[in-house]
C-alpha cells in the first residue's frame, strides 16, 4: 500500500511530464485550425480549388524537388475540370490562381495589367540578371516606367 505522500509525487511527476506533451498538442491542434483556415481562402470564395497537404499546399512535390515547378503547374491544370475558367491552388498557405480561359488571360494582362504590380516569381536581379527583368516580374518603380513602353500608341 502507497503512502499519500509518495502518491503526491507520482502525481507530480506525471503532471509535469504531462505539461510539454498538452502544449504540443495544443501547438499541433492551433497549427491544423490555422492551415485548415489559410487553405479554405477559394473555397469561401466560391472559386474552385484542389485539395492540398495541410503544410505545402498542392506544391508538395515542387517544393520537394520531385517534379519541376513548371511541370507541376501543368498536373494541376490538367487534374482540374476541364470546363472550369480558373483554378484557385496553394504554395504552402498562399493562394494562387491558375487562369484557363483566354478572355479571362486577355482580361488580366491586357486590360487589368496596371493593378498587378509587384508579381512575385522566385529569383533574384543578381543571379538572373536578364530573366527578372521580363515584363511579368518587374517590380515597382520598374514595372511602371516598363509596362506603358509595351503597349502599342
Amino acid at each position: 500500500m502507497c503512502s499519500i505522500n509518495a502518491r503526491i509525487a507520482s502525481y507530480a511527476n506525471s503532471a509535469l511530464f504531462l505539461i510539454p506533451r498538452s502544449r504540443r498538442h495544443i501547438v499541433i491542434i492551433l497549427f491544423w485550425i490555422y492551415a485548415r483556415y489559410k487553405l479554405s481562402y477559394w473555397k469561401q470564395r466560391g472559386a474552385e480549388s484542389l485539395t492540398g497537404d495541410l503544410i505545402f499546399g498542392n506544391f508538395k512535390n515542387a517544393v520537394l524537388f520531385r517534379s519541376a515547378p513548371g511541370w507541376h503547374i501543368d498536373q494541376l491544370h490538367k487534374t482540374a475540370r476541364t470546363d472550369a475558367p480558373f483554378i484557385g491552388f496553394y504554395i504552402f498557405h498562399k493562394p494562387c490562381l491558375l487562369l484557363r480561359d483566354p478572355d479571362i488571360i486577355k482580361q488580366f494582362m491586357i486590360r487589368d495589367f496596371d493593378n498587378f504590380c509587384d508579381r512575385h516569381f522566385a529569383g533574384s536581379n543578381q543571379k538572373d540578371s536578364i530573366g527578372m527583368k521580363n515584363l511579368f516580374d518587374l517590380k515597382n518603380p520598374a514595372g511602371n516606367t516598363c509596362e506603358p513602353k509595351s503597349r502599342p500608341p
